[in-house]
């Protein structure tokens, strides 16, 4: 254990880990101040709180998010509500961006999806007056504006930020079209629909992720169900890559480009919820492996690490154990059955070294860290951290250089 924060020997609860200039940010509680923003260098000295944001309870900062050697966070106090806030590491350095919902008392602005965007922060936010709608800042507080008012007469909700092309895509609502995929140059006049997938309601676009110079993700044109589409930044240029699902959703989610392949997970309405890839092209988008024959194999927790893609899922009689693929029906296998009476569920995996740490429940130690070089002599419980049955739970694995 680093430090114990909480004094009264109670839970501090850190999470929301977040590198910067070499050391570690979160939120904490040291059971005297409430969830405020912490730092550490690695050491017990050079972990300490770095401001009490709220002195008469807890600010719990959240959504950090990197801009040119700042941090900025979500955190509330009385005053302002929650609203925008940054910080340089010093307690003097951690200030309020700008109250962006001026409304009297604990009003909320809500600062959330928070995404860096050619040298600005862009994200979520409600004034008090507009509705959730797209906002910017170029880190002070004249600069902290609404980039476009998307929705007149309620939530734009702009979610899932992705950086494509040189400009920022995203899913929103501009209350006549339903949810549907918008992109921005960071003007007003510039940010626009991209194109109406689903005339009738929403398309939901999501999962936005950049592969091989296009854009693929999640879509619902209103007779397909949620499938596969790709854009190459234009309204002609989007479309649904294939009809995975042909009678239903087949839900692609959890994109990871890997080996010059796209891999995610999908349901074709016969095999259940399957590891897939694409390269791209209708013809070229298949089941890797019908993982689970009587049921979802339901891989998640997708990582690469030399040349493997490691994973979460499960073969109808494992339960969810760790998984591995080179990307062929041959070459992906569960690499242990790390639970053999139930589920080892392995998830928060984080690479150090040339090996894999994760947490994992072999049903006899509970919930405790685990590592893999990649072979199954080589996947081991690293320490037992709360002895017996319970759980030691390390979780928000997070790498620090």
């Amino acid at each position: 254990m680093l430090k114990e924060i909480n004094s009264l020997h109670g839970d501090s609860n850190p999470n929301h880990f977040t590198e910067l200039n070499g050391k570690l940010y979160f939120n904490a509680d040291d059971g005297i101040n409430g969830s405020e923003l912490w730092v550490t260098d690695g050491t017990t000295d050079g972990t300490f709180m770095v401001k009490n944001i709220r002195l008469s309870g807890s600010s719990d900062p959240a959504n950090f998010t990197e801009l040119n050697g700042k941090l900025y966070f979500q955190a509330g106090v009385p005053e302002y509500g929650r609203e925008l806030w940054s910080t340089d590491g010093t307690d003097e350095g951690t200030v309020m961006v700008k109250d962006i919902n001026p409304e009297e008392g604990f009003s909320n602005s809500n600062a959330r999806h928070l995404i860096q965007f050619d040298g600005k922060l862009y994200f979520q936010a409600t004034d008090g007056t507009n509705g959730a709608e797209l906002w910017v800042t170029d880190e002070t507080s004249d600069g902290t504006v609404m980039v476009k008012n998307i929705n007149p007469t309620g939530d734009s909700d702009p979610l899932d930020f992705a950086e494509f092309d040189g400009k920022l895509y995203f899913q929103a609502n501009d209350g006549t079209n339903g949810s549907e995929l918008w992109v921005t140059d960071g003007t007003e006049a510039g940010t626009v629909m991209l194109t109406d997938i689903n005339t009738s309601g929403d398309s939901d676009p999501s999962d936005l992720t950049e592969f091989d110079g296009k854009l693929y993700f999640q879509a619902n044109d209103g007779t397909n169900g949620s499938e596969l589409w790709v854009t190459d930044g234009t309204e002609a240029g989007t479309v649904m890559l294939t009809n995975i699902n042909t009678s239903g959703d087949s839900s692609p989610n959890l994109f990871i480009e890997f080996d010059g392949m796209l891999y995610f997970q999908a349901n074709d309405g016969t095999n259940g919820s399957e590891l897939w890839v694409t390269d791209g092209t209708e013809a070229g988008t298949v089941m890797v492996k019908n993982i689970n024959p009587i049921g979802d194999g339901g891989p998640k927790n997708f990582i690469i690490m030399n040349s493997a893609l490691y994973f979460q899922a499960s073969n109808g009689t494992d339960g969810f154990e760790l998984w591995i693929t080179d990307g062929t029906d041959d070459g992906t296998f569960m690499l242990k059955d790390i639970n053999p009476t139930g589920d080892g569920y392995p998830g928060y995996f984080t690479e150090l070294n040339d090996k894999l740490y994760f947490t994992a429940d072999d049903g006899t130690h509970g919930k405790e860290l685990w590592v893999t070089d990649g072979t199954s002599r080589g996947t081991y419980m690293v320490k037992d951290i709360s002895p017996g049955s319970d759980d030691g739970w390390p979780t928000y694995l997070t790498l620090v250089p």
